[in-house]
């Protein structure tokens, strides 16, 4: 992918439906975009697979993520949000199969 398409949210966001691995191609940056990366999951949930590791080591976006969808719970791997009760219950309250 062009430079220019790997820095443009639009198309990435666009894409994003279709297919999240799109995102295996976005600039850094935009990998580690709070609210481009949640706006690209809330389009295609597989895509937090793809945040910058800033992101998916933050309790923060992991609470806004959890509480737009437990699936990306999977991809919160650091033991301070596995053991986080108020991120658990955001997951919980989607769907109590996160737990197991």
């Amino acid at each position: 992918a062009t430079e220019e398409l790997r820095c443009d949210a639009k198309v990435l966001l666009a894409a994003v439906r279709q297919n999240c691995h799109v995102l295996e191609y976005a600039s850094e940056e935009l990998r580690s975009h709070k609210r481009f990366m949640l706006e690209a999951m809330k389009r295609n949930w597989r895509a937090v697979h793809y945040a910058d590791l800033t992101l998916r080591t933050d309790p923060e976006f992991a609470s806004e993520v959890l509480q737009e969808d437990w699936r990306p719970w999977c991809f919160f791997a650091t033991t301070e949000i596995k053991h986080n009760r108020e991120l658990v219950s955001a997951a919980v309250r989607h769907n109590v199969e996160t737990l197991e």
